[in-house]
């Protein structure tokens, strides 16, 4: 798909070459990664509807999800994390919200982005997402990032967008 003609497309506002595309699969091998252990303290997210905050989207169990305000203010949702040293995440692993799939992303709608002061974003990749028989179990996004940053942000340019269970970080064993 053709992102450069989409008008909140965050690539093409901030001039930097179009970064990959990546559409996200629920099968996926993680024995070469090593998850990277996250707390709500290391997230800063765009909004929030009480009482769904961030520190589910890290949290174990499957119990609970990230909700944006309703309603929506924002023009992108996103989710920033804090690595505090930098690392290399060639992977990203996210779990729709329970029974509420259909709350997800869809399409190439979504950007993954590094930095390492969080004022200049580097695109990573574009993520799509196919409504296509997606469910609640986690979709993997393997970005094949080699490069270290300390901060990343998941960008949702998805006006339907509304929820996420969870979000994970994975690095190279």
């Amino acid at each position: 798909p053709d992102i450069t003609n989409h008008k909140h497309s965050p690539s093409t506002a901030t001039g930097y070459h179009q970064p990959l595309l990546i559409l996200g699969v629920q099968q996926f091998d993680l024995s070469p990664y090593d998850k990277i252990p996250l707390t709500e303290s290391q997230l800063q997210v765009s909004s929030f509807s009480d009482p769904w905050y961030k520190d589910y989207l890290v949290k174990s169990g499957t119990e609970g999800f990230w909700h944006i305000q309703r309603p929506r203010q924002e023009e992108r949702a996103w989710v920033l994390v804090d690595l505090g040293t930098e690392q290399a995440v060639p992977l990203l692993r996210v779990k729709p919200r329970t029974d509420f799939a259909e709350q997800m992303w869809f399409g190439y709608t979504a950007e993954l982005e590094a930095s390492n002061d969080k004022q200049n974003w580097t695109p990573l990749a574009v993520l799509g997402v196919h409504q296509t028989n997606l469910t609640d179990d986690w979709l993997y996004f393997l970005v094949g990032n080699l490069q270290p940053y300390r901060y990343y942000r998941l960008s949702v340019w998805d006006i339907y967008f509304f929820s996420m269970a969870r979000m994970e970080l994975y690095r190279f064993r």
